[in-house]
């Protein structure tokens, strides 16, 4: 199963608009084959199918920043990742 996000970044990096894809060659199917000497069972589980799922985050910490600081209150720097 292969997922992927493309993302941007706007508004001095306060904002954040990404777009993730998930199962995009549409390989997660679950079946599953018994073969035993009473015969052969072949089972099959529904799972999550593909599906696109649009997100918005606003960083409210920045809200009122000076333009071109990105460091948190904390003295860090916030960064995300996607596995």
């Amino acid at each position: 199963m292969y997922s992927a996000a493309i993302g941007y970044e706007f508004k001095n990096r306060a904002a954040n608009l990404k777009l993730y894809g998930y199962d995009l060659f549409r390989q997660n199917t679950n079946i599953r084959r018994m073969v035993t000497e009473l015969g052969t069972f072949d089972t099959r589980t529904d799972m999550v199918e593909q599906y696109f799922m649009l997100s918005f985050t606003y960083n409210f910490a920045k809200f009122g920043s000076k333009i071109g600081s990105n460091r948190r209150r904390d003295g860090g720097r916030g960064f995300d990742m996607m596995w």
